[in-house]
């Protein structure tokens, strides 16, 4: 009886087993499948011009020669009324695509995204047409978004149908469209906070976090405005405040690091003066983002919140995610009061996530995820989600 039983515990877990891979290998093909066609539908916004400027610059082209390459190799490769648009549509493109000094100058407040640019770069060096090459990872790092969501929904309700289903919601919602279509790091930044997001609810691994801090930095720099979110998460798990000095203290390098490294692309050590808001600039940006919060999706989500907020009072684990991600979000309106949706994304997403979780303890019979004491906590790590019989 007992080998029996074991024999269909083992066929049993096969089947599950194949039936995982079956979903999963279907919402890879769903996932490749729709970026293949979003990838004929790029935006080409205007940051894709000063992107390329950058890596022509990097490949050692003077100002001239790079205003002169970027406006070719656009004109070659867009369609001629989105060329019109990116040369003619305001006064600073006008005067950018009639002034190579200006454009060069132009180029200083796209330098401070190396990881994104070496991307770039890459791609073009391997003989991808350039334009292309600034939305090409956007289009990789958008579906990569959208894996990770069902890897973790699927880690949540252990396989089955629902991770597939979840999934598909999400890339019906919308999610990653812009971000997939656009020339920005926002994708990129965006996939990078989510594994970042993902590392502190499974396992809760402080040098891992502060990793995928530095490399989420390094692709957009107000990503330093999760600082709040992460020193939350563990000074609420009570992590030995030591650790907590040394990540700040690693952190503070990160900066100066993120300062200097700027200047060897081309731009002046005070930079980040650019980058302060005039007081009539920040008060104009805070009016036409309460404009634009002024929806009724917004409006619906904003509901959602609260509603979960009071879900999640049972449960410290989720209340402390859920509290850190909306911390993040005031501290990055509050320093960049631009309310584009493309900044928000990945907000939604992670919130998202967090709705989902609670029910996985009532939808999920054979385990479920509580928060567990690991033995004895090492230094620099905090108590995470464990599997539990």
């Amino acid at each position: 009886m007992l080998a029996t039983a074991r024999l269909k515990d083992q066929l049993l877990s096969k089947s599950s087993g194949a039936k995982n891979l079956f979903f999963f290998v279907l919402f890879v093909a769903v996932v490749v499948v729709y970026m293949v066609h979003l990838s004929k539908r790029p935006l080409y916004n205007s940051d894709m011009l000063p992107y390329m400027g950058v890596v022509l610059q990097l490949n050692g082209l003077d100002a001239k020669q790079v205003h002169q390459s970027v406006y070719a190799i656009t004109k070659e490769s867009v369609p001629a009324k989105n060329f019109v648009e990116l040369t003619a549509l305001n006064k600073g493109r006008v005067e950018r695509y009639n002034d190579y000094a200006l454009f060069y100058d132009y180029l200083r407040f796209f330098r401070l995204k190396p990881l994104y640019v070496f991307v770039i770069k890459a791609f073009y060096s391997v003989g991808i047409n350039l334009a292309f090459a600034t939305v090409l990872p956007s289009l990789i790092c958008a579906g990569g978004l959208l894996i990770a969501f069902y890897l973790a929904i699927q880690k949540l309700f252990t396989g089955g149908i629902i991770p597939f289903f979840l999934s598909t919601v999400v890339l019906l919602l919308g999610f990653t469209n812009e971000l997939a279509v656009i020339s920005t790091p926002d994708a990129m930044s965006s996939l990078l906070v989510f594994i970042l997001f993902l590392n502190l609810f499974f396992s809760g691994k402080l040098g891992v976090s502060y990793l995928l801090l530095a490399l989420a930095v390094f692709t957009r720099i107000d990503n330093l405005t999760f600082l709040p979110f992460i020193l939350y998460y563990y000074r609420m798990n009570n992590i030995n405040i030591r650790s907590i000095i040394k990540g700040v203290s690693a952190l503070a390098v990160l900066s100066i690091i993120v300062i200097v490294v700027p200047y060897f692309f081309g731009n002046h050590l005070t930079w980040f003066k650019d980058f302060i808001f005039k007081p009539s600039v920040y008060a104009s940006l805070v009016r036409k983002s309460a404009t634009l919060m002024r929806t009724d999706f917004n409006l619906l989500f904003a509901l959602v919140l609260v509603l979960l907020y009071s879900r999640l009072s049972v449960r410290k684990d989720l209340k402390t995610l859920f509290t850190g991600i909306l911390l993040a979000m005031s501290v990055r309106f509050l320093l960049f009061p631009s309310y584009e949706e493309r900044f928000y994304y990945i907000f939604k997403l992670m919130l998202l996530f967090i709705a989902v979780a609670p029910f996985s303890y009532n939808l999920t019979t054979s385990k479920t995820l509580v928060m567990v004491p690991r033995g004895r906590r090492i230094q620099g790590s905090a108590p995470g989600y464990s599997f539990s019989n």
